[in-house]
């Protein structure tokens, strides 16, 4: 029985299919088999020359991040835009220099001023006019970029490390005694904190060159060596007593200090050393520089 070749057409395209993809694709081995030149090879060609393209931008991408291409610049200043919640006037400046794919070193310092003693007035004593408050800081730092949890490569992404700073305050204001004498005096202090700790930050990098660097977690072990004078015709009884009270209402109201152990007094020279648990968090902004 002879059939027409239209009618041969239509049974064939009636009967099961072996395999659900034209002739000529192979997908297990991802490559092209050639085949007679039918309008579905030709669909087949089409379709192929417009994925493989869109395949091979994904799998490069892939590539990249999966390697952790290097980022174009080496270099970042930053500036500390949230030790204003702590102290005066600070001017922080940091500079982050990528040594290794995964590995930066950051040093940085500035000036900043310790927050205000008035309100913290202690029995008997009362704060005047102040003349002199300065401070500074300075640190430096060690960050290992964690490579299994960033895509991105150095300094983007989660990193941890240890870290060293170091705080200096001095200050010096006029005080009145309120016990009723009215004496007139100056109060001296002078603050020195050594932090050396760990730290697990996260830093973003935005727009190819801004960075946000997070420093969210960052417990040390502090050094705090504090000492006072009052200048006047004070009794050195009264001046310890002074002096003890200054340094417990300073406890009480500074975050920098008020981890010091319950323990922690001044003697009769106005001096005090202890160490206690100590912190740090950090929110900077900054621009990355000089390519690689």
């Amino acid at each position: 029985m002879n059939i027409l070749p239209w009618r041969k057409v239509i049974l064939e395209n009636r009967l099961p299919r072996p395999r659900p993809f034209p002739p000529g694709i192979s997908i297990g081995n991802s490559s092209i088999a050639s085949g007679p030149p039918d309008h579905k090879n030709r669909f087949a060609m089409r379709l192929m020359k417009t994925i493989f393209p869109i395949i091979a931008c994904f799998s490069a991408a892939t590539i990249r991040a999966q390697s952790q291409e290097p980022q174009p610049f080496r270099n970042a200043v930053k500036i500390n835009i949230s030790s204003s919640l702590l102290y005066n006037n600070p001017v922080i400046l940091s500079y982050e220099r990528i040594v290794r794919p995964t590995q930066s070193f950051t040093v940085y310092g500035g000036y900043l001023q310790f927050p205000s003693l008035v309100g913290l007035d202690a029995n008997g004593m009362e704060w005047r006019k102040s003349h002199h408050n300065d401070g500074w800081t300075t640190g430096g730092e060690y960050r290992f970029y964690l490579r299994k949890e960033n895509k991105h490569a150095a300094p983007h992404g989660v990193y941890i490390g240890p870290y060293v700073n170091y705080y200096q305050f001095s200050n010096s204001r006029d005080t009145r005694m309120t016990d009723g004498s009215g004496t007139e005096a100056v109060f001296r202090s002078r603050i020195r904190v050594f932090n050396a700790g760990a730290q697990l930050g996260y830093q973003f990098v935005l727009a190819k060159r801004i960075v946000l660097d997070l420093i969210l977690l960052a417990p040390s072990i502090a050094s705090y060596d504090l000492k006072f004078s009052l200048d006047g015709n004070i009794d050195p009884d009264q001046k310890h007593e002074r002096f003890s009270e200054v340094l417990d209402r300073m406890k009480d109201r500074f975050p920098l200090m008020n981890k010091l152990a319950d323990g922690a007094t001044i003697d009769v020279n106005g001096h005090s050393t202890t160490w206690a648990p100590g912190f740090r968090y950090t929110l900077q902004v900054g621009y990355l520089f000089g390519k690689k």
